[in-house]
């Protein structure tokens, strides 16, 4: 997410090319992303074809297969890239960020650490995973700690205030939510292994139930 929000400020949402790399967990995936040759450019290939600056997003690298990793290497010591059909291109213009899980299990696991704790439990789980040449070719690695009540509140109510703006747009419902609500919602969006990743789901889920209810009883 916020990488997203990054790429929208400086690119525009139109330059920021997220890669889902739970598709290339085999050994052969790298051709989904460099093509087969001929007019197959692979989705990497599509990116850079039409654009010459951006960010470049590796969502969960970790579930990506090992030989990709050494693609990395070729795109962040060099700054260019080579695919299958013997074309080149200049990354110079682009940022290259990864994502991982790698860790949070961990996290989720402890209780009450401190932040140097959790950074070096974190790191350590890193470097058992990645070839420390790879880790090092990353100028910045920025840990998130798990969020604050505080946080997650936040989070809530922009998803909330999102689906009631919905349902005022396209129902002509205008709906206000009860703070022991957003309370409630705040509980049960959060998953100490997840964080606020089920926020969203759960807060439509939550509200669309609520409706209905409503609804049921007018008739």
């Amino acid at each position: 997410e916020l990488t997203l929000r990054v790429g929208e400020f400086l690119f525009g949402k139109e330059k920021v090319f997220r890669f889902d790399m739970s598709e290339y967990m085999h050994e052969d995936a790298s051709s989904i992303l460099l093509g087969r040759g001929g007019d197959d450019a692979g989705k990497l290939g599509t990116a850079l074809e039409s654009h010459s600056e951006g960010i470049l997003l590796f969502d969960e690298i970790e579930k990506a297969h090992h030989k990709i990793f050494d693609l990395f290497l070729q795109m962040m010591g060099s700054a260019r890239i080579s695919l299958a059909d013997h074309r080149s291109y200049n990354l110079s213009k682009f940022f290259i960020v990864c994502t991982s899980n790698i860790g949070s299990d961990v996290l989720a696991d402890m209780k009450s650490p401190s932040e140097v704790r959790m950074e070096r439990a974190v790191f350590s789980r890193l470097f058992d995973h990645f070839r420390t040449e790879l880790i090092g070719r990353f100028d910045e690695k920025i840990i998130f700690m798990p969020l604050s009540t505080n946080s997650l509140r936040t989070i809530a109510k922009l998803n909330i205030e999102k689906v009631l703006s919905d349902y005022e747009t396209h129902h002509g419902y205008q709906l206000e939510i009860d703070p022991l609500a957003i309370e409630f919602l705040v509980r049960h969006g959060c998953n100490p292994r997840f964080g606020a990743r089920p926020m969203k789901q759960t807060i439509i889920k939550q509200i669309a139930n609520a409706v209905r209810g409503v609804l049921k009883q007018g008739n």
